[in-house]
Order: C-alpha cells, then structure tokens, then sequence
C-alpha cells in the first residue's frame, strides 16, 4: 500500500530533518562573517597608519607607552613581541594591534604593527558535555582537542625624523630613518614544575633584524647604513596570582654591518628587569616597574628607571594610565569601543617633541 504525503506534509518534515543543521550553519556562517569583517578592519587600520611610513628601535604600542615603558613583567598583550616574548605564553588567544605617533607626522613618524598567535598541537578527545550533547541533535561526536604549548608573535616597527628635528635635538643627521622586524616565540620552561613547584615560568626567544639610515655631513661617505641581527631572551614568572617578574635579555648574539669603515662593532649584551604587581580585590590596579640596561652595558643608553601605573574601570571597559620615562611624564587611557576591539592613547611629555600615539587592538 503507497502512502501519499502532501506537499505541505513533506516541507514540513523537510524543515524537521534539516532546520537543526540550517540553524548551525547560519550561525557557522555568522562567526565566519564576524571574522571577516574583523580582519577587514584590522588590515584597513594597517594600511592606514603603516603604509608608505616608518618607526623606532625601542618599539612598544600605546598602552606600555602610557605607563611610562614597563611592562617587561606585563606583557599580557600583544604588546610582549617587543617588551617580553615570554609572556606570550599567557596570552590564550591571538591578538594584532597596530600603533601610530598622530602628531607632526611630518617631522616625527613612528608606527608599529604587532601580532600574537597560538600554536597548536592535536590533543586527547574534548569530552562531550550536556550542552554538546544537545546541541549536536543527540548525537556523540568526539572532537579532538586542540593544545597548545607554545606562542609566536611578530613585529614590525618604523620610524622617520625629520631634519627639523634631528636639529632641534642638537643632532648633525640631515635624514634618520630606521625600521625594525621581530619574530618571537615562547613556551613553558620545561623543568619550571619540578624547580619551582609552579608551572607559570615561561622562557621566550626572539630574532631581531634593524635597518638604520642615516646622512652625516662630518663623514665622507654622507648616506650612512646599519643593520643588526640580534638573538633575544626572556623569562616571565607568575610568583603568585599578584605578583610577576620578568627579564630579558637583549644582544645575546648579535651582528652588525656598517658601511663606515671606523665604526666599532660592540657585542655586549644588554640586561632588563622588571616586576609587576596587583592590587585590590578584582585585581583591577597594576604597578610596574622595569630597570633597563641594569648594567649599563656600552651598546644600548644609559641605564633607566621606566614606572607605570594602570587602573580599570566598569570591568575592564576603561582603563586609566600614567607613568614616568626615566623622569619624563606620560599618561593615557584605553577604552573598549565594541566587543573585542579595543583603542589606545599615549601622550609623553619629551621635551623637544610632545608625542601623542594611538593603538587599535583586536583579538583573534
């Protein structure tokens, strides 16, 4: 006996049997969409601030900038590619942010574009909970789980000064420009559990290409080139959920070719210290400091105290900072402008040239 389904009977048993899997893909789609249109914004933001300009050695975006330069024990952002790549380990998911000096462009450019990734390793099965369980139209479907036990990150950072300026700071350069590329990667430190009983000591590398240009009128040879490869690194410790301390390493390899013939290649090493601290009970006050060049080692500036001061407000919407550039003020704010995306001001007080930097960050 044939059993005959109408047109309406059928449709509906159609949208029964599918809708499930229509609604997943819609939301599929959705996050797929969300992530498009994030990415877009980021790369229109790269193009906006980095293209066709340039940026500086001592590169940081304007959140570290804002609390005075520390943030060696920070390092909780993107941000860690130049202050501590060990502390990308902490980071749980990848973040980008680029940065830009908005003032005088035309007599001091300095830009900077920083990247934090996960690498991933496949794991054990994900346990399937209640929720996946429904979710999924009654089904078990073992996933497997991603892990991930290692970071990397990368840095771009350029900077342009103008012969204006160079001669306000007393310097006989008619042209400076300098660019600077960071590839970074951290990991647990594998013997951390068994030396300190605590599994929050990470270890990070970093390789440092930097191309500075300049003329000299003083030399025969006016047009000027430096490049230095350096091999970094780094340790972060979580002392306890309040306390953190960072090191790094800079110059533990380096190279440098120079087309003046009488320069002197120094390859001493330059050592940076740094702790960070919170207070209250939602831990919504940080204090850091950081000690750079602690043994004022020839190759770098003299040694500097950096201090920085960060508060946040209406959980973590607004955040309130100031700090001190071995003596030279600097304050900022950062504020949430939507779910994810995130804005950055700096203002420091140097006294030849007041800059004012602006970061767009949004996670991944």
């Amino acid at each position: 006996m044939t059993e005959h389904v109408s047109a309406k009977e059928s449709k509906k048993a159609h949208v029964v049997r599918f809708g499930k899997r229509s609604d997943e893909e819609t939301r599929h789609k959705g996050k797929e969409y969300w992530f498009m249109n994030r990415t877009t914004l980021f790369l229109v933001l790269v193009t906006f601030f980095v293209g066709g300009v340039t940026s500086n050695l001592y590169a940081m975006g304007a959140r570290p900038r804002a609390m005075g330069g520390a943030g060696i024990a920070v390092a909780d952002d993107e941000n860690a590619v130049w202050l501590n790549p060990a502390g990308m380990s902490q980071i749980d998911r990848a973040h980008a942010s680029v940065s830009a000096q908005v003032v005088e462009r035309n007599k001091f450019m300095s830009d900077h574009l920083a990247y934090v990734g996960k690498m991933f390793q496949a794991g054990g099965t994900r346990k399937v909970t209640l929720e996946d369980y429904l979710e999924s139209d009654y089904e078990f479907r073992s996933e497997p789980e991603k892990v991930s036990n290692y970071s990397w990150g990368i840095g771009l950072s350029r900077m342009k000064r103008s012969p204006e300026l160079n001669e306000e700071f007393g310097n006989e350069f008619i042209r400076e420009e300098q660019t600077a590329f960071v590839l970074a990667f951290a990991t647990r430190f594998p013997i951390a559990e068994r030396l300190t009983r605590r599994p929050e000591l990470y270890a990070g590398l970093s390789m440092r290409y930097v191309d500075h240009d300049w003329k000299n009128p003083s030399l025969t040879n006016s047009l000027n080139n430096r490049d230095v490869y350096d091999l970094n690194a780094s340790l972060f410790y979580k002392a306890n959920q309040r306390l953190n301390i960072g090191a790094r390493l800079d110059g533990l390899i380096s190279e440098t070719h120079d087309t003046n013939p009488q320069a002197v290649q120094d390859n001493s090493f330059t050592f940076n210290l740094g702790g960070a601290y919170t207070f209250g009970e939602k831990r919504d006050t940080l204090v850091a400091v950081d000690i750079i060049n602690v043994f004022n080692a020839s190759r770098s500036q003299d040694m500097q105290l950096r201090l920085g001061f960060e508060r946040n407000f209406l959980d973590n919407d607004l955040a309130l900072r100031l700090g001190s550039y071995d003596g030279t003020l600097t304050l900022g704010f950062g504020v949430k402008l939507f779910e994810g995306f995130r804005m950055d001001y700096a203002y420091e007080n140097f006294t030849t040239f007041r800059e004012h930097h602006v970061a767009f960050k949004l996670p991944f």
